[in-house]
C-alpha cells in the first residue's frame, strides 16, 4: 500500500479517538476557566488536559485479516467462517449481512464442486482470489480508519468510507450470485464474463485513500 499523504495523516488524527478525547478534556478546561473555577495558568491547564487526553487514550486497534491460501473445500469453508467471526463485533450489521451473503454464495458454489456440477478452473481461481485476497484487504483497509472518519468524512463522489464499502460489498455479492446462477445454468460465457469483472474490479487496491 502506498505511503499515506500528509493530508490523510492529518485527517486520520483529527478523527481519531485520541484527538476527540483530548479535545473534550480541553473543552472542559475552557469551561472551568469561563465559569471562574480556574483563573491563573488557565492556558497551560487547558493545554495540559489536551495532552493528557492524547497520551492517555489508546489508539485505534489495527486488525489484520489473514485468511491464508486454503486449498480444499473444507479449508475454504473454515476460512470463511473465521472471517465472519473476526469481523462480527467490529463492523455494523449492514456490512456483516453483506459479508455473510457473500459467504453463503461461495458455499453454494462449493456445493456444485462437491456434487461434480462444476470444476476447479481459472474462474474458480478468480472467485477464490476475490474472496480470500480482495475481500479481506477491503475490510482491513476500512477497519484501519477511525470510526468517526468512516461514518462522517466524505472521500470521493460524495460518499463516506462506510458508503463506499457498502457499495463494493454489494457489487461483489451481486456478481458472485450471478456466478452461482451461471454455474447452475451451465452458462460458460456468463461465468467467464462475471469472473473477469471480479478480477478487474477488485484488484484496484485501497478504495479509502485520499
Amino acid at each position: 500500500m502506498p505511503e499515506k499523504s500528509l493530508k490523510l495523516r492529518v485527517l486520520l488524527f483529527l478523527y481519531s479517538n485520541r484527538n476527540i478525547v483530548a479535545s473534550m478534556l480541553g473543552i472542559i478546561g475552557l469551561i472551568l476557566f469561563f465559569t471562574g473555577v480556574i483563573q491563573k495558568f488557565w492556558l497551560p491547564i487547558v493545554i495540559s488536559l489536551y495532552f493528557i487526553g492524547i497520551i492517555g487514550t489508546p489508539g485505534e486497534p489495527h486488525l489484520e485479516i489473514q485468511l491464508g491460501n486454503p486449498m480444499t473445500i473444507d479449508e475454504i469453508k473454515d476460512s470463511l467462517e473465521s472471517l465472519i467471526k473476526t469481523i462480527k463485533n467490529k463492523v455494523s450489521p449492514d456490512i456483516l449481512t453483506l459479508v455473510i451473503s457473500i459467504r453463503d454464495s461461495i458455499f453454494d458454489i462449493l456445493k456444485d464442486f462437491e456434487n461434480g456440477a462444476a470444476v476447479f478452473d481459472h474462474n474458480f481461481f478468480t472467485i477464490k482470489q476475490t474472496v480470500f485476497k480482495y475481500l479481506p484487504s477491503l475490510l482491513e483497509n476500512y477497519l484501519k480508519l477511525p470510526w468517526s472518519f468512516r461514518k462522517v468524512h466524505v472521500l470521493k463522489d460524495g460518499k463516506t468510507a462506510h458508503q463506499i464499502l457498502i457499495d463494493q460489498l454489494k457489487l461483489m455479492d451481486n456478481k458472485i450470485k450471478q456466478i452461482v446462477v451461471s454455474i447452475h445454468e451451465n452458462n460458460t460465457q456468463e461465468l467467464i464474463n462475471n469472473s473477469k469483472f471480479l478480477e478487474d474490479k477488485f484488484k484496484e487496491g485501497d478504495y479509502f485513500s485520499i
